[in-house]
């Protein structure tokens, strides 16, 4: 896109908003530029982590726990993606399908870093402090279940019948 095709299609853009897009040009005149921390947050990540113990392991269980969130957040976004697309082809399906296994590998190739990234005593010290904390709270993965599969299917099979 030149130059001029850039200018009209900002036009365009603010145009439709009611706006006028010289205003928001003369804008960037003043703005700082966007730094990677800027984008990412990283400031806000980073800050993120709160221990309740002083025993150092518990620092990469909280993170590894924060890790997996935000892969539940990838997981959830391209499920969202795919069922929110009407007559989805073939292709998107895949592609969007393709990265949630991704995350998924990504997330059952990481269990290591808890099993080898943490001494077991300390687990055993600070884990007694999150009680009743449990990653099995997690609400994004609960919703990864029921977007995963029928309902039925979540329910323990020995009360399913009943509920058919």
């Amino acid at each position: 896109m030149n130059r001029e095709e850039l200018l009209a299609a900002i036009d365009k853009k603010y145009e439709a908003m009611g706006q006028n897009a010289d205003v928001h040009l003369s804008g960037l005149l003043y703005a700082e530029p966007m730094t990677y921390w800027d984008f990412a947050q990283v400031d806000a990540l980073l800050g993120l982590q709160t221990q309740r113990t002083q025993l150092p392991d518990e620092m990469v269980f909280i993170m590894y726990h924060q890790i997996n969130e935000l892969l539940f957040k990838m997981i959830l976004w391209e499920m969202k993606q795919i069922s929110h697309t009407e007559d989805i082809a073939p292709e998107k399906f895949i592609k969007h399908l393709m990265r949630i296994s991704r995350y998924f590998d990504t997330l059952c190739n990481s269990f290591d870093v808890m099993g080898d990234g943490m001494d077991v005593d300390q687990y055993m010290k600070f884990r007694d402090t999150l009680t009743p904390a449990s990653g099995f709270q997690s609400a994004q993965y609960r919703q990864i279940e029921i977007a995963s599969t029928e309902l039925i299917n979540l329910i323990d099979f020995r009360f399913g019948k009943q509920l058919v």
